[in-house]
């Protein structure tokens, strides 16, 4: 009966989003060709410092030609909710409330944007944009290198779908680029960017390299007749290979057709971000392993594997699916010992 219950809330929540899709994309803010740099959901590994432990990517990273000072333009209608100057992780951040929007996971309408690594916030080209810009020049000058944060009221600076509002950057110490996400008005969901903006279709490689258990490793292309025991770790090897290795959007592990195991990197709580290494094991920003077995309690995670009898051999299914609908499988016998 759980499951039944389980599989409704997902078809509802997929038809939900659809209509939602259906109804429009928010504006990519890039004038230029969208290119994915980094996935929503990928492993991070702890700032240089140590001041940050590692984390979940909260967002979708987007090149900017290796250049700065690209405008960046508001993806809907709505206004300023805050900015923040000189962040160790995010450099200059700026978050746009945007009220209209639909926001398929909640009951409430509206999301927020945040745009990181700015450059500079605010523009010339509209009365709100010159006020934003006043704004941040005044902050900076006053408080300098140091770590500010300013709050505004909703209907201190309003600003309309496509007007610039900021400038792209490398602040945060990092190569030029813009850094993406799309939160709940609350900001307790963090939600995956590319449900919201159109990616456009990527043509990628799905790699599925390996599978280990225990100390055991498994070459998946040989369909491998692959033995678990009960507390026995599964690690799952693979990349998605775009002009950067990203994340999948999810991995799923079937066994005799039914779904043992999923992650879906669609959404997370906030709180839950540096959960990271429940769903990865070690692994670099740009290599990853996913942990097939894990217990965490986070929303990308469904796990079934008590409702799974492996006193004989049964047939097994990996499917790894990158944004874009490519995907990759592979087939092998699973036993427990």
């Amino acid at each position: 009966m759980k499951l039944h219950k389980q599989v409704l809330i997902l078809l509802l929540s997929f038809l939900f989003l659809s209509s939602f899709l259906i109804a429009g994309y928010l504006k990519f803010p890039l004038n230029r060709k969208i290119e994915v740099t980094g996935y929503f959901g990928e492993y991070r590994g702890p700032s240089r410092d140590l001041q940050f432990a590692a984390h979940f990517h909260k967002g979708i990273d987007f090149s900017t030609g290796g250049v700065t000072g690209l405008d960046v333009m508001a993806p809907e209608n709505g206004y300023i909710d805050y900015f923040e100057l000189n962040h160790p992780l995010y450099g200059n951040i700026l978050v746009l409330a945007l009220p209209e929007v639909e926001n398929p996971y909640t009951s409430k309408k509206g999301v927020k944007v945040l745009f990181c690594h700015l450059e500079s916030i605010g523009a010339e080209g509209t009365l709100a944009g010159r006020k934003l810009r006043m704004i941040y020049e005044k902050i900076q000058g006053t408080y300098g290198e140091a770590y500010v944060k300013v709050k505004f009221d909703p209907e201190e600076i309003t600003f309309r779908r496509g007007d610039v509002v900021a400038k792209s950057g490398d602040t945060g110490g990092v190569p030029p680029h813009l850094h993406v996400e799309v939160r709940d008005m609350d900001e307790v969901l963090i939600m995956n960017p590319g449900f919201f903006f159109d990616l456009e279709y990527e043509r990628t490689e799905v790699k599925i390299m390996e599978l280990k258990v225990g100390n055991k490793k498994y070459d998946l292309s040989e369909h491998p007749l692959v033995e678990i025991g009960k507390f026995s770790p599964i690690v799952l090897h693979t990349i998605i290979k775009l002009r950067h290795p990203i994340n999948p959007k999810s991995i799923k592990l079937y066994i005799d057709d039914k779904l043992i195991y999923g992650i879906d990197f669609e959404y997370l709580k906030l709180e839950h971000y540096d959960a990271v290494n429940e769903i990865y094991v070690n692994s670099t920003p740009s290599d990853y392993w996913f942990n097939l077995k894990s217990n965490a309690n986070l929303d990308i995670v469904v796990n079934y594997w008590d409702r799974i009898d492996l006193s004989d051999p049964k047939d097994a299914l990996i499917v790894v699916e990158d944004h874009w609908g490519n995907k990759s499988e592979v087939t092998f016998k699973i036993v427990g010992r």
